[in-house]
């Protein structure tokens, strides 16, 4: 009879590597669709802070120093605002920030469309 031949630890080595490789594919791909996702949260976030007004950024800042001066969690009363705080926290976007720096808070169109065409044009 024959005897049967001892299991090749080359062949076994190739399957370890090709399931590592496999894993680290499915990383990868995780880590890009995190990433993609949160590029995307950035634009919605930006899109709905153009929206806001002076009043509203104002109303924004200072429920955030409420809640830094008390350590707790005020309830923010603008509807608007509370959405924007809310995406914020998640995305961990400066919105002040972020619409100071794309030209203030004014909710008229012409001013969201000349901001829209500054952010294309960088």
């Amino acid at each position: 009879m024959v005897a049967a031949l001892p299991p090749d630890p080359l062949k076994a080595d190739l399957k370890r590597l090709k399931e590592e490789q496999q894993n680290l594919r499915a990383a990868r791909k995780k880590l890009s669709k995190e990433v993609k996702n949160a590029k995307r949260r950035t634009q919605r976030l930006k899109k709905r802070a153009r929206t806001l007004t002076d009043d509203d950024l104002v109303a924004v800042l200072m429920m955030r120093k409420q809640v830094k001066d008390a350590g707790t969690s005020a309830e923010p009363t603008d509807e608007k605002a509370s959405r924007i705080d809310d995406d914020e926290k998640d995305s961990g976007e400066k919105t002040a920030g972020a619409i100071q720096a794309n030209g203030g808070g004014s909710s008229s169109p012409s001013a969201a469309e000349a901001r829209s065409d500054d952010d294309e044009q960088r």
